[in-house]
């Protein structure tokens, strides 16, 4: 599997979350930022996921041929506007425990339990922001996929 793919299965799952708005991959390139977050503006409203990937590594896996397991560090920006009717802090929690499920429970998504027993998908909560002349809940969500490749 390609990272395309990883990305797109990833998209995939995201664009199926209720409420989450527009989903958009980026590349690592953080000068597009304003740009992608331009996109995601639909009115008075910002609501939507942008993925990124934030590292890689692979290594050669053991015995025989040319088998390679890369890991991707992936980092989804979730952005859900304030201005919306009734937008409270529980629904935008709401909105990341669906994300966190989502990605858990799906087979086409090979995420990678961490080694010290903590969770697959990391959410960090960010202080309500402004993005342009708009006020926004904001949260990152972290987890690394793995793929499988041989030459």
């Amino acid at each position: 599997m390609t990272w395309a793919t990883t990305v797109a299965n990833i998209n995939t799952q995201l664009s199926a979350v209720t409420g989450i708005g527009q989903v958009i991959n980026y590349a690592s390139d953080q000068t597009r930022h304003e740009d992608v977050v331009a996109e995601l503006v639909s009115g008075s409203i910002l609501n939507g996921a942008m993925i990124r990937r934030e590292s890689y590594s692979e290594r050669q896996s053991g015995g025989s041929g040319y088998r390679f397991i890369g890991k991707h560090t992936v980092k989804v920006t979730v952005v859900y506007s304030k201005k919306q009717d009734g937008s409270k802090q529980a629904d935008f929690d709401a909105l990341l425990d669906a994300i966190a499920a989502k990605l858990r429970s799906n087979d086409s998504v090979f995420l990678v339990q961490p080694e010290d027993g903590s969770e697959a998908v990391d959410i960090t909560p960010i202080s309500d922001r402004m993005f342009g002349n708009m006020l926004v809940h904001h949260a990152e969500v972290r987890f690394v996929v793995e793929e499988v490749f041989e030459i």
